[in-house]
């Protein structure tokens, strides 16, 4: 399982909320005796096993050999330290992290879970691209909130007896679909800024554009009459 990032499908596995074994990892007193680690490691193996298969089961596309499952990383390094017993194992089951190696659209990442006897209880799918795509589109909408109430207060500033409320700030039309249709990254905001339009309502009435860098700060704002 080294050939791929263990750490970052771990992650994954854990905020979502996969606590079940991992609890046993907290504050436990006694270590777990010789004969225990011999029994949990093959309890590790087998149930690897199973869920290898079950695995194989949601992809009959791929064979064996492109399947690689191993413990999550908290419960393998609460073995390996002998803080989870072979009770706890029996008690609450076992976490693997799964990859598919070249399956159709690219590899597959997922975790298995297995009951105490070994028989699996979930398989889930997770994808490591699709949350670091999620967390640059957080990114993007912060860049755009900011850039946007500083676009406002510029141009409150430009029409003093405008009040706040009657300044409206939006992204130029074709920069939002841009956004919402994944084109532009959040470094692509950082590197080149953003371009709002803006309407000044009552009698200061007045269009016009406003222009980030970006860090968010205004580099220009312009009417449009």
């Amino acid at each position: 399982m080294s050939s791929w990032k263990r750490e970052r499908v771990g992650a994954l596995v854990e905020r979502r909320g996969i606590a079940f074994v991992l609890a046993a990892l907290v504050g436990l007193p006694t270590f777990a005796a010789a004969d225990d680690k011999a029994a949990i490691e093959a309890r590790v193996a087998s149930w690897g096993r199973n869920c290898k298969n079950a695995v194989a089961a949601r992809h009959p596309g791929a064979n064996m050999a492109q399947i690689e499952v191993g413990l999550v990383g908290l419960v393998r390094d609460g073995i390996a330290a002998g803080k989870l017993t072979l009770a706890d194992v029996d008690r609450g089951g076992l976490a693997y992290e799964y990859r598919v190696r070249g399956a159709k659209g690219g590899d597959v990442h997922g975790f298995c879970k297995t009951d105490g006897k070994g028989d699996v209880t979930d398989v889930t799918e997770v994808d490591p691209a699709g949350d670091e795509k999620k967390a640059d589109a957080r990114k993007i909408e912060q860049l755009v909130d900011r850039g946007r109430a500083k676009c406002k207060e510029a141009v409150v500033a430009r029409y003093p007896k405008a009040k706040p409320s009657e300044v409206t700030v939006h992204l130029g039309a074709t920069l939002r679909q841009s956004l919402d249709a994944g084109e532009m990254t959040s470094a692509d905001v950082e590197r080149g800024g953003l371009s709002y339009n803006f309407e000044v309502r009552g009698s200061d009435g007045a269009k016009g554009y406003c222009n980030t860098d970006g860090k968010g700060a205004v580099s220009e704002v312009q009417s449009f009459d």
